[in-house]
């Protein structure tokens, strides 16, 4: 959640400055559930009107990681507090075209 809180701020006041920016957040992994899925949008402060409006997605991954279309899908591994945890991977998709953004600038 540290990792991702300051890119997904980042992103809503982008968002709120230009209304045509959507957000798709994909849950990677067999176990999520909706419920750790809605905890973690409340964690994010994710307003539940963005989520109405469709402007931010939260979905189940689905295999769609599997199939971007990306050089690489690696993501840089920090030390917390409780051991080691990977940062977000965040992918700018334009005209059909999927480009990693470097979540290290946030």
């Amino acid at each position: 959640n540290n990792a991702v809180k300051p890119v997904i701020s980042y992103l809503m006041a982008a968002m709120t400055k230009e209304p045509t920016i959507s957000l798709n957040v994909y849950f990677v992994g067999k176990e999520v559930s909706k419920k750790q899925i809605e905890e973690w949008a409340r964690g994010q402060n994710i307003p539940p009107a963005m989520v109405n409006q469709r402007q931010i997605t939260l979905n189940f991954d689905q295999g769609k990681y599997d199939a971007l279309t990306i050089k690489t899908k690696e993501t840089k591994e920090t030390k917390g507090t409780k051991g080691t945890k990977k940062t977000p991977l965040l992918i700018l998709i334009r005209n059909g075209q999927s480009y990693p953004v470097d979540t290290g600038r946030f």
